[in-house]
């Protein structure tokens, strides 16, 4: 009979235990998509082009400002951290929040039109749900 209360032998259980999680745990071989690759400089969505605008404006910071003051649930939200990418069509913004997944970027659209805002979820090309 094997005693595991000897220290050689429990030392071994131990190792043996952590390189099964460690290997078990890996990620998968498939690469993950690059986040700012899927920020295209445009897309067309329902009927409307969408440009990647290069700055952050003022009207940004505002929208953003009074999104995150009417909503203060989602500042904490991981969903929405970091810089989004903007773009706009018309009097209509949308920011994206894009994060890397394993086949396609998944992101989080805040959707401004006439001061009314909707958050979309998604994944694969910017706009595929967003309406």
């Amino acid at each position: 009979m094997i005693r595991i209360d000897s220290s050689p032998i429990q030392t071994a259980l131990v190792l043996t235990i952590l390189g099964a999680l460690l290997l078990g745990c890996r990620g998968s071989a498939e690469p993950m998509v690059d986040a700012p690759s899927a920020a295209v400089e445009q897309f067309v969505d329902a009927g409307k082009m969408w440009l990647k605008q290069d700055t952050f404006s003022e009207e940004d910071q505002a929208n953003l400002a009074r999104f995150f003051h009417s909503h203060p649930n989602w500042r904490d939200s991981t969903e929405l951290e970091g810089t989004p990418v903007v773009y706009a069509t018309e009097k209509q913004r949308r920011y994206y929040w894009i994060r890397p997944a394993q086949d396609q970027p998944i992101w989080t659209c805040l959707h401004f039109e006439n001061k009314r805002f909707r958050i979309t979820n998604g994944a694969g090309p910017l706009g595929s749900s967003a309406d």
